[in-house]
């Protein structure tokens, strides 16, 4: 997993740790520092791969430079599963990473489900920002694009900022604070229009 930081992700250990019972196998659980430590990531694959382990099931924290550590796994005959963010299916064709399964939340779906219900409620002129995820991460880009998507389906709204907070409680809290100033010193005399993407 690419943390132990997110209650997603220790959810997603708790529901592991359960199959490993069910199953009688010997589950090892190993994670980043945070969900952008992709060199942390690697270096984890590249032991596992020493370590002779017969399945690595992953949550890559970069949809593309996890790629070539999984391809020599996978040459060793390690059985790779991709949980959570895809990895790029492009680049892994041409890198030889193949039959790699990939099992996720429909995470545009999610995103624009969510957008939807914020934007539902808003009646009157609102700027809203977007935090965003990992952007080198595939699941990031699709709930980006399905929330400027609903958000762009009410005209009363206004999308003023889309930044990145890598996923991390501690940097959305500043970036928010980044933007709120950043909006507030502005001073848009003409009503907000919708947003077009």
């Amino acid at each position: 997993m690419k943390t132990l930081t997110n209650p997603f992700f220790v959810e997603m250990e708790k529901g592991a740790r359960k199959a490993e019972q069910e199953l009688n196998i010997n589950l090892i659980v190993k994670t980043g520092a945070k969900e952008t430590s992709i060199e942390q990531q690697i270096a984890i694959v590249d032991e596992l791969i020493r370590n002779r382990v017969e399945a690595i099931v992953i949550a890559p924290a970069s949809s593309v430079e996890i790629i070539p550590i999984l391809k020599k796994a996978q040459d060793t005959k390690i059985v790779i599963v991709n949980i959570d963010n895809q990895v790029d299916p492009e680049l892994s064709r041409k890198m030889g990473l193949t039959e790699v399964p990939f099992i996720s939340v429909d995470n545009e779906k999610g995103a624009y489900l969510a957008a939807r219900y914020i934007s539902d409620g808003i009646k009157k002129p609102t700027k809203v920002a977007i935090l965003e995820g990992i952007r080198s991460a595939k699941s990031a880009e699709q709930r980006k694009a399905d929330a400027v998507k609903a958000f762009g389906e009410n005209r009363n709204i206004r999308i003023v900022a889309s930044e990145t907070a890598n996923w991390r409680i501690d940097e959305a809290f500043d970036v928010t604070a980044k933007i709120f100033n950043r909006v507030a010193s502005c001073r848009c005399l003409s009503p907000p229009k919708p947003a077009r993407f």
